[in-house]
């Protein structure tokens, strides 16, 4: 889940509870533009896709910009052969 800046970070809390309550459901919240004092992960979503471990089986939901979808999307399919069906998007 990315964002530019923290004040941009929005349903965090609605996140953390699916996580809690499903073991298959996981998320990082990631700030490509944060202040020096922000403790979490930063960089681009784009960036960390790349090295985060991901399952043949998991089912992957994009939402975001079109160019952002479409690398993300790329990423999946091409690097990670994730089979199509199992990524849902939304562009906007």
């Amino acid at each position: 889940f990315g964002v530019r800046y923290a004040e941009d970070i929005f349903l965090q809390r609605n996140l953390e509870d699916l996580k809690k309550q499903f073991n298959n459901f996981d998320f990082t919240l990631t700030v490509s533009r944060p202040q020096q004092d922000w403790p979490g992960t930063k960089g681009r979503v784009t960036e960390h896709i790349k090295k985060t471990p991901m399952p043949l089986n998991g089912r992957f939901f994009l939402c975001g910009s079109p160019e952002m979808v479409k690398e993300i999307r790329s990423i999946l399919q091409e690097e990670r052969q994730i089979p199509k069906d199992r990524i849902h998007f939304e562009v906007w």
